[in-house]
């Protein structure tokens, strides 16, 4: 089971990884720690997902779920950077669902 170590204060959207590389990842050691880390937490998801009997877009949002839940920073310098999750992630809206169909039901 891939190491969450990152928990919410409230709500439930589960754990996540937060993982610094150090200051001297290069480009491609940062990309390669990110694929293989985001690689170990979706296999994760799915077989949890799998076991608990769950097909279909189920299986998909917890592909886009687990792969929210990552997090590789880096330093350069003085700045910090990220590779992970891009804009704003909605995590109660399943992945599936369509951002444009204003008569599906969200609640």
């Amino acid at each position: 089971m891939p190491h969450h170590n990152v928990e919410p204060a409230a709500g439930v959207r589960g754990s996540a990884a937060l993982v610094y590389l150090a200051d001297q990842a290069d480009d491609a050691e940062i990309d390669s720690a990110h694929q293989k880390l985001t690689q170990a937490i979706v296999s994760h998801a799915l077989r949890i997902a799998i076991t608990e009997g769950k097909l279909g877009e189920e299986l998909g949002d917890a592909v886009v779920r687990a792969q929210d839940r990552l997090c590789v920073v880096f330093r350069r310098g003085n700045e910090y950077g990220a590779r992970g999750p891009q804009g704003m992630n909605l995590i109660d809206i399943p992945a599936g669902a369509s951002p444009v169909d204003f008569a599906e039901d969200r609640s």
